[in-house]
């Protein structure tokens, strides 16, 4: 109707100001009866129409609001809008889920090496005990050496004098 209320705006030359609801009244009047042919010609709720023209004319007439009509194509501008963003985003959020996906599999692959260099790590301090454990064995199998090796020199000692005492030379 809308298209057809146009093409009739454009018949205010007939009309004074201060016949202008007429006109607006005279336009969409045209305008929905525009609208009903088309529909009946395209076979769109023919039978309908057919039955009630006057009605849905008379209608078209006493409920047109001009703020409602404004609102209806602001709205209709709004959601070709937002249909243009939203064509204009989907690569943009296809681009960024894409690279989501990239970054999990990241995130998976350095939480595995990272399981991997904590498993590594376990096991290196694991042997880091046992070195130091074996360090120790040995620090104080090296404490007993020493000890031996000082009484072995001590007994040297005495066996030495004694030897000396005896007047035995070696």
């Amino acid at each position: 109707m809308r298209k057809y209320k146009e093409i009739y705006d454009l018949d205010i030359d007939g009309f004074n100001e201060s016949e202008e609801d007429d006109f607006v009244k005279y336009a969409i009047k045209k305008a929905v009866t525009k609208a009903i042919d088309e529909c009946i010609d395209e076979d769109i709720l023919k039978e309908f129409f057919l039955k009630y023209r006057e009605e849905v004319i008379e209608m078209g007439v006493l409920e047109y609001s001009a703020e409602r009509h404004i609102k209806v194509i602001e709205n209709e501008f709004y959601s070709m809008g937002a249909e243009d963003k939203e064509k204009e985003l989907k690569p943009i959020i296809k681009t960024l889920s894409d690279e989501n996906v990239t970054l999990k599999s990241e995130k998976s692959a350095l939480t595995d090496k990272n399981v991997t260099l904590k498993s590594e790590k376990s096991a290196l301090t694991d042997e880091n005990v046992t070195l130091k454990s074996e360090k120790s064995a040995l620090t104080d199998e090296n404490v007993t050496l020493k000890s031996e090796k000082s009484a072995l020199t001590d007994e040297i000692s005495r066996l030495t004098k004694l030897l000396e005492e005896n007047g035995i030379n070696q």
